[in-house]
């Protein structure tokens, strides 16, 4: 994990983390995607894994 907290800590995440961005963001996030693949998936959620 060192490589891992190298390269984050050296990714400039002011520019990728909310709790250090120092404007606001406010409308500039969007989640569409990820709504959109939860209400895709939702009726499916608890089926079991398929086993071939």
């Amino acid at each position: 994990m060192p490589l891992a907290r190298t390269f984050i800590a050296n990714s400039d995440p002011q520019s990728w983390a909310n709790a250090l961005f120092p404007g606001k963001r406010w409308g500039i996030i969007n989640n569409n995607m990820a709504e959109c693949w939860n209400n895709w998936v939702k009726p499916v959620r608890y089926l079991p894994i398929w086993q071939w």
